[in-house]
């Protein structure tokens, strides 16, 4: 076995370690309720042209390159 052949073999293990681990949090997910899977859904929504976090004051200030501002 050659020296590439042995670095593929490592990052395809990588990847199906990756994708199981992706598919265990999913079936979690799966299995949420209430207001838990409500938050969830809350925070993996994505909204165009919405602030980040530390500018929409979501971040207490002194948090991060925002809270440094003179």
């Amino acid at each position: 076995m050659t020296t590439a052949d042995n670095e593929r073999g490592n990052r395809n293990a990588h990847i199906e370690q990756i994708e199981a681990e992706t598919r265990a949090e999913h079936e979690k997910a799966e299995e949420r309720s209430g207001i838990d899977r409500e938050v969830e859904q809350e925070l993996q929504t994505v909204r165009p042209g919405s602030d980040a976090p530390s500018r929409a004051g979501i971040v207490p200030d002194g948090s991060g390159a925002d809270g440094q501002r003179g």
